[in-house]
């Protein structure tokens, strides 16, 4: 549940960054609704779980596949902007 959780601290910097060059109330507007969202997913989710017991190494593991996952993102969308940010020759 904290993961998904931590989705929101994702959603505050991308607000913020929206907000930085597009107007005040779409902004508002569609991180209302994202936040809206967020919650819903996690409180959906942990009413699925929530009665269900998960081993600790199955926690980690999930974690660990997860942060691997957004690394291999990260890495990759660091690499469009490198190539996209390079004049071509």
């Amino acid at each position: 549940m904290v993961f998904i959780a931590e989705w929101g601290d994702r959603t505050q910097i991308a607000m913020i960054g929206l907000h930085a060059t597009l107007p005040l109330v779409p902004v508002m507007i569609g991180s209302t609704i994202a936040f809206g969202l967020l919650t819903l997913s996690a409180v959906l989710l942990g009413r699925l779980i929530g009665d269900q017991t998960l081993s600790e190494k199955t926690v980690k593991g999930i974690c660990a596949l997860s942060f691997a996952i957004f690394a291999v993102l990260a890495i990759h969308d660091s690499m469009l902007a490198h190539e996209v940010a390079l004049p071509a020759h």
